[in-house]
């Protein structure tokens, strides 16, 4: 296993060193009898999952550790270096999925006693779940198809209209929703934006691409296709004033919501607790979320993985299947957290749970993501790479944002040049 871990840290998956682990109180009233221990970012979170499920079981103990920074990756790979007692469970983020899965630390769930062969969760999340060798590793969280949010009052003065589908039929690709950027920047004088900046479609378009880039049996990354497609709408939303040089969770990211410089935003279901509500408060009803240009796309994403070393597998188990894999456990999550759950089927059988909301317009956004999304959504296969494609793609998208001259085919050349410096020698890059 180490031997393991040092290789994919030598490919360039960064890893930061040891986390600090801090406790939350135990919400078991058994005595300590029995107990799992559970990795995540978000104690919140793990606290409503616990507290639910010691309803049903009280004498488990669910401990939770909190990765330092929310870093589970990080600390994950110190453990294992080091020999340590490994926790039972551990969130998996969807973007740092494929170095996860790379590490050998995790259990087959598809095996007994077990029998969790994903079958239970929407198909478009089959590739996510699983390992490259095909053994399922992951149960999923939550479900994130995902659209694109705009502000109705600014699209009705700069392009005539708010309504969804009018809106819709002006941007169908990002073609034209770069002739659109540019009527808003032209109309408002270079007051007003389509986006931000790249940084708020980089995950978007990303996602869009459903091409796997990754071969394991040859060892073999194909990122020549991958980085034209994402630096060729990049340039071109640049060239025609679409964007703005804002990144996402900044304070000036925060008040484009609400200031009147943008018009156009990523959004998932996490997003209206998560981003808009928040920091637009006062705009209730100024909102409206529609298919996004180039397609559906999945924005985020959290699963849990059981790791092999884990000293509870039975009883982390229990905890899986009531939290992510009940409808009571599932129902209550989704109460406390307004998150979507993947179980498959799930809204078909229960149509009351999502709703309409007055702060879209009275929209039901999350039935809207369910049926008019998530349909044509699909899901490419993580690789251990990806953390150095993410970390090439930033640095490249700041260099275009930068600097107006640098074109589609100068952009794919420095992400290659960059791709190489990170990989080890062993891996070809076409």
């Amino acid at each position: 296993m180490k031997k393991r871990i040092a290789a994919l840290m030598m490919a360039g998956i960064m890893v930061l060193g040891n986390s600090s682990i801090a406790f939350a109180e135990e919400t078991s009233s058994g005595e300590g009898s029995r107990k799992i221990s559970i990795l995540t970012w978000s104690e919140s979170e793990c606290q409503i999952y616990a507290e639910s499920f010691n309803k049903i079981y009280p004498d488990i103990e669910v401990e939770i550790i909190l990765a330092d920074n929310g870093d589970v990756y990080s600390k994950l790979v110190s453990m294992a270096s080091a020999g340590e007692q490994m926790p039972d469970l551990a969130y998996v983020e969807m973007n740092t999925r494929g170095q996860h899965l790379a590490l050998d630390i995790w259990e087959d769930l598809s095996q007994e006693p077990y029998g969790f062969d994903g079958s239970a969760l929407e198909d478009s999340l089959s590739q996510v779940i699983r390992d490259q060798d095909g053994r399922v590793c992951i149960v999923e969280q939550n479900y994130n198809p995902a659209g694109m949010l705009y502000r109705r009052s600014l699209a009705e003065q700069y392009l005539g209209t708010s309504d969804m589908e009018e809106i819709m039929e002006m941007i169908p690709d990002w073609d034209a929703f770069c002739e659109v950027g540019a009527k808003i920047y032209e109309e408002s004088g270079g007051s007003v934006r389509a986006l931000p900046g790249l940084d708020e479609i980089n995950w978007m378009i990303d996602s869009q691409y459903t091409d796997n880039v990754y071969d394991a049996e040859s060892n073999t990354l194909y990122l020549t296709d991958y980085f034209t497609y994402m630096f060729d709408i990049m340039t071109k939303l640049r060239d025609n004033n679409c964007v703005g040089k804002v990144n996402r969770w900044s304070t000036d990211w925060n008040a484009s919501y609400n200031n009147g410089t943008v018009v156009f935003w990523q959004f998932a279901p996490w997003s209206a607790t998560g981003a808009v509500k928040p920091n637009a408060e006062e705009l209730s009803g100024d909102f409206s979320v529609i298919k996004a240009p180039g397609g559906a796309y999945y924005l985020g994403g959290t699963g849990w993985g059981m790791l092999a070393d884990g000293a509870n597998k039975e009883d982390a188990w229990l905890f899986m299947e009531h939290c992510l894999l009940s409808e009571e456990g599932v129902e209550e999550a989704m109460d406390e957290m307004e998150m979507l759950t993947p179980l498959k089927g799930y809204y078909e059988s229960h149509p009351d749970a999502t709703s309409e909301d007055e702060f879209f317009n009275g929209q039901n956004v999350n039935k809207y993501l369910l049926e008019e999304v998530a349909s044509d959504m699909t899901l490419r296969a993580p690789s251990a790479y990806d953390g150095s494609i993410k970390t090439v793609t930033a640095t490249v998208m700041g260099m275009i944002q930068d600097d107006e001259g640098m074109t589609c085919e100068d952009a794919v050349a420095a992400a290659m040049d960059e791709i190489t410096m990170l990989l080890p020698g062993d891996v070809t890059v076409e």
